[in-house]
This record gives structure tokens, sequence and C-alpha cells, in this order.
């Protein structure tokens, strides 16, 4: 979007929000923005503080958003609660949960005890939409839609982003590798899926859970992804104790709620193969970004990604040739060249 857009669009997210919250005193400043075309301005007063979303409707229509929005609100899920929506124009007026996210606490003597109660969160969310009218009307979060998302790969990661084309042999082991890798995924339970659930969507502050954010692209599909997201982070490395505590937490909260029951070596195979279907699909979904967005600050988290991707993928027999063909790319990572 152009500067002279924006700047539009904030004159006009001022002018709405000044009449149907009349009040002089109100004062604007950016909360953050995301990896879509969503904008998130603060707006303050002296007795309030409210953000404000700016969502150019013919790029991210908000109408999923504040529907899912309503959902959480009936389920007394953790959210930013909808004030005021022009969906026409693109704008909502939502709660404000402050300025601090999970990411901002890594490293802190408060940062495991917040990721358990993000573990909790996500058990009472799934747990909630289990069985519900709701759940039916998402999306399929099916084999199509994630064999489309992890083709991102060779398309972004592998050819815009290193030139590197496969080959005829090259293509047919990429598919095969990535059908085991699919197949794996959706053979888990299914249930509400948020997509985004990880330390940057979760506000937190005075020691506690405020709300999860970015839910307005959830869908129907495998169970595992969204604790695959908060574990495996792509933006956090969480010691190996803590993943697998956290992994026996979540599973244990869904077996209390009495909705799902797993052997604990399909649950292991499932959090794997799930998170490399997620971390494939964020390699190219960051080199997108870059190449075709502008928006370059994802690069610096591919090593990451990467290596979470290759340290799950060895232990998988049946994946080393995926493996085999990718391991050279991690060092690529490291060259200023890759950046």
């Amino acid at each position: 979007m152009s500067d002279d857009r924006q700047d539009r669009r904030l004159a006009e997210l001022r002018a709405w929000l000044q009449a149907i919250r009349p009040n002089r005193d109100w004062t604007f400043s950016v909360a953050s923005a995301d990896a879509s075309f969503r904008r998130y301005f603060r707006a303050q007063t002296p007795q309030q503080r409210l953000i404000v979303m700016d969502a150019p409707p013919d790029k991210e229509p908000v109408q999923d958003f504040v529907r899912i929005a309503g959902w959480l609100a009936d389920w007394g899920v953790a959210a930013p609660r909808v004030h005021a929506v022009d969906a026409e124009a693109g704008f909502v007026l939502l709660d404000d949960l402050g300025d601090t996210v999970l990411l901002d606490r890594v490293g802190e003597a408060d940062a495991v005890p917040l990721l358990e109660q993000a573990i909790d969160a996500l058990v009472h969310l799934q747990a909630q939409a289990a069985g519900s009218r709701q759940l039916e009307a998402l999306p399929a979060y099916d084999a199509a839609f994630l064999a489309d998302e992890v083709a991102l790969c060779p398309q972004w990661f592998l050819q815009a982003h290193f030139g590197q084309v496969p080959d005829a042999a090259e293509h047919a082991m990429l598919s095969e590798q990535f059908g085991r890798i699919v197949s794996s995924v959706v053979a888990q339970p299914q249930g509400l899926v948020h997509r985004d659930y990880h330390s940057r969507n979760l506000m937190v502050g005075s020691g506690r859970l405020r709300g999860m954010l970015d839910f307005q692209d959830a869908m129907h599909g495998p169970i595992c992804y969204d604790i695959v997201s908060l574990l495996r982070d792509c933006y956090v490395v969480w010691p190996d104790h803590v993943q697998r505590a956290g992994l026996e937490r979540w599973a244990t909260g869904l077996v209390d709620a009495g909705i799902w029951t797993a052997v604990p070596g399909e649950l292991q195979r499932w959090f794997d193969f799930t998170g490399m279907q997620r971390h494939l699909k964020v390699l190219g979904i960051f080199c997108r970004l870059h190449h075709r967005d502008g928006k370059s600050g994802y690069l610096q988290d591919l090593p990451r990604v990467m290596r979470h991707l290759l340290s799950v993928m060895q232990r998988y027999p049946e994946l080393a040739a995926l493996h085999g063909y990718l391991a050279p790319f991690e060092a690529a990572l490291q060259s200023p060249a890759s950046s």
C-alpha cells in the first residue's frame, strides 16, 4: 500500500473513531503491524486505551475476525473484545491488551509459567470448540490445503530465494517426501486450528496471559498444529525438556476435557510431522514476504526455522532423501548473501 493511501486511511480511521467515540483528546500511536496488510494503532485518552485495526477491505476483510472474536467471547477464551466495526471501511475497535507479548518474556523467570498458561488456554479453546456448530462452519485444513502450503517451500525458498530449480528427479523426490509428511499430518484427530498460535500473538502482562491475537484464519484440521506452533515456535527455541513437558501438559489437558485420547507414540509422530509441515511452509512464507512483499525482517528467522526442521527430520529414516536435499541450505542461510 502506498504511503499516500496509508495516510489517507489513517485520517479516515481517526474520523471514524471520533464519530463513534467523540472525544477531542484521542491520540494515536502505532501499536503493531503484522505479516499481512493489517495495521494496528493505539488510540488513547487520559481515561482509556483501545486498539484500532486498519484492514484494507480489498486485502484483509474483517468479517472472519469479528465472527471468530464473537465465538471466543462466548467460549470465555482470553482474546480482545470487539467494540465497534465498520466492515465496509475495514476498521475494528478492540480491547487493548498491552504492549508485551510472550516472546518479550523469553529468558525471564516467568517465561515457562506464561508458556504453561498459553498451553492451558489452548486446551480451553480446543475443548470449547469441540463438537460445536462453529467448528463445522470453519474451512477444512485438509490434505490439499496442507500440500499447497508445503509447495511454498520449493517455490519461494528454493527457487525465488536460492535460484535452485529442482530437476525432474528432485521434483519427484520432493513430491513423494512431501506426500509422506502430509499423510501423517492428516492421520491425526481433527479440531479447531488457530493457525498462528505462537509467542508473537500471545499478549502477557503482570505474570499472566492476557489474550490471544490473530485468530481470523482459524480452520478445522489437525489438532496438533497449534501446540506445534507454540512449542516449536519459529521465533523461539524452547529447551527440549520444556517442549516435552508442554506437549504432555497439552495432551493431558485434552484427555481430562474428554475430547481426545492418543497413544504416546502416535502423539509424538503427529507432533513431529505437523511441525515439519509447518516449518516447510514457513520457509516459503518468510521468503515470499521478502521477495514479493518487501518485508525482509523475517529472513533473520530462517536459520532457526531450518534448525527446527532438520533436527526433527533426521529422526525419521523415511525422510532421509528430503533431509539430505535440504541440509546444505542450512549453511547457506548463514551466508550474508542469503539475507
